[in-house]
C-alpha cells in the first residue's frame, strides 16, 4: 500500500463523518467516533494522522478516548436539531412572518375574490361557526354550511339571523381590508357593527332602542365573567376616536401584536351595546387583511382561553392574546391556504405539507435534515413539496423502513 493511499482513506473517513455528523449531530457519540477512529488506525499511522485533526480540533490526550469538542456539538445541534419546549412569542411572530413570506413570495399574496375563491370561503365558513359559537350559537358547522350556503332554516330564527349577518360583515371584511387606502377609520366601525346586527335587530329590536352602528348611550356589562373597567356612555366617541387615530399612527411592534393589543383595548371600550366580541373580532381580521396577513379563526373551543388572554391584556399583559393570535393566523396559512394554492411540485412549508398527511411537521423536517426528504431551506422554514412527499412514501419498503 502506497503512502498516498492511507492518507487518502484517512481523508475519506473524515469527510463522510463529517457528513453524517451535520445531518445527524444527535444521533452520534464521541464512542461512534471512537469507533471510525480505530478502524481507521488499522490503516496505519499515516491514514490516522489524516483522520484525527480533522474531525478532532482538540489535540489528543494520553488520560482518554479523543473527542469531538462540546462546543462543535452545541453549535450543531442548535442549527439543526427540532428546537424543544413551548416557543417564545418572539420565535412563534418570527415564523408567522416565514410563512406570510412564503404565501407572498411563491403565491403572489392572499386571494382576494371571495365568490370566487375556494380557498378564502372555507375560513369565512368557519369564522363564522366559531365566532357566533363563542358569542353562544348552538350552530354546528355543518349548521352554518346550510344556512349560509343554502338558505336553509336551522337553529332559532335568531340564530339564523346572527350567522347570516357575520357572514356578510366577514365577507364584507375579506373583500374591502385589501383595498382599504389607510387604516380603521369610525365608518369602517359603524359599518361592520351594521351589518353584524342589522338583520337581527331589524325583527329583535335592543330594549335601547339603539340603531346599527350607533354608539351606546348606556351603560353594558359584560359576560363570560370578565371583569374589566368598561368605558362609560359619556366617554365612548372620545375613547373610539382615539382607538382610530392610534391604528392609522405608525406604532412600533409586530402587526399582530399591534393588533392583539388593540382588540382588548376596543372590548374595553365596549362601544355597542351588543355585538362587540363579535364586531371586534371581525375588526382585528380586518386589520390583519389590511397588513397582507389572513384572517384568522378563534376557535369555540378555545372560548376560555381567550377570555382569560382578554382578562391578562387587561392588566397590561397581552402575551397571552399575542400568542393567541399568531397561532390562529399560522393555522389559516398552513391548514387552509398553501396546502390549496400548492400544486404537487410547489413548495410549501412543512407544517402546510403535514396536513392530511400521516406525519407531523416535526417528523418532516427530521426527514428533510437526514436527505431522506428533498427540500430547501428558505430563511427560517424547510420547504418540500407533496411530489417529493409522495416520493418518500413510495420508497418505504413495506414494512415500513426508510
Amino acid at each position: 500500500m502506497g503512502p498516498g493511499l492511507p492518507d487518502r482513506l484517512g481523508r475519506g473517513y473524515a469527510r463522510s463523518f463529517g457528513a453524517v455528523s451535520d445531518m445527524c449531530p444527535e444521533s452520534l457519540t464521541p464512542n461512534d467516533l471512537n469507533r471510525v477512529g480505530a478502524i481507521v488506525e488499522r490503516l496505519g499511522s499515516i491514514a490516522s494522522s489524516s483522520f484525527w485533526p480533522l474531525v478532532d480540533p482538540m489535540r489528543r490526550r494520553s488520560s482518554g478516548p479523543p473527542r469531538i469538542p462540546t462546543e462543535t456539538l452545541n453549535q450543531r445541534k442548535r442549527r439543526y436539531s427540532v428546537p424543544r419546549g413551548r416557543p417564545t412569542t418572539e420565535q412563534l411572530l418570527a415564523r408567522v412572518d416565514s410563512e406570510v413570506g412564503v404565501l407572498r413570495d411563491r403565491f403572489g399574496g392572499l386571494p382576494h375574490s371571495l365568490e370566487l375563491d375556494h380557498v378564502l370561503r372555507e375560513i369565512w365558513l368557519l369564522e363564522t361557526h366559531h365566532s357566533t359559537a363563542i358569542e353562544g350559537s348552538s350552530l354546528s358547522e355543518q349548521d352554518v354550511v346550510a344556512v349560509v350556503e343554502r338558505d336553509e332554516s336551522r337553529g332559532t330564527l335568531v340564530e339564523a339571523l346572527e350567522v347570516r349577518a357575520y357572514a356578510d360583515a366577514a365577507g364584507w371584511v375579506y373583500e374591502t381590508a385589501p383595498e382599504a387606502r389607510s387604516g380603521i377609520d369610525l365608518a369602517t366601525v359603524r359599518e361592520v357593527h351594521r351589518r353584524v346586527v342589522g338583520p337581527v335587530w331589524a325583527t329583535f329590536p335592543p330594549a335601547t332602542r339603539d340603531s346599527p352602528g350607533a354608539f351606546r348611550s348606556t351603560g353594558v356589562t359584560v359576560g363570560g365573567g370578565r371583569r374589566v373597567q368598561l368605558s362609560p356612555a359619556t366617554a365612548v366617541q372620545a375613547d373610539m376616536t382615539d382607538w382610530v387615530a392610534a391604528g392609522s399612527e405608525g406604532s412600533r411592534g409586530h402587526v399582530i401584536e399591534r393588533i392583539a393589543q388593540r382588540h382588548a383595548w376596543f372590548e374595553r371600550i365596549h362601544p355597542f351595546t351588543d355585538g362587540n366580541g363579535r364586531v371586534g373580532r371581525l375588526l382585528a381580521n380586518w386589520e390583519l387583511v389590511h397588513a397582507a396577513y389572513p384572517p384568522m379563526v378563534i376557535r369555540s373551543q378555545q372560548r376560555d382561553r381567550y377570555l382569560r388572554a382578554l382578562e391578562r391584556a387587561d392588566r397590561n399583559d397581552a402575551g397571552g392574546l399575542v400568542e393567541l393570535f399568531a397561532r390562529a393566523v399560522s393555522e389559516s396559512i398552513n391548514r387552509f391556504i398553501l396546502p390549496r394554492l400548492a400544486g404537487d411540485a410547489r413548495l410549501v412549508p412543512l407544517r402546510a405539507l403535514a396536513q392530511g398527511s400521516p406525519y407531523s411537521a416535526d417528523y418532516l423536517r427530521q426527514l428533510a435534515i437526514s436527505g431522506r426528504l428533498r427540500a430547501v431551506r428558505h430563511r427560517s422554514l424547510w420547504l418540500s413539496s407533496h411530489a417529493a412527499l409522495q416520493e418518500y412514501m413510495d420508497s418505504r419498503s413495506p414494512r415500513g423502513r426508510r
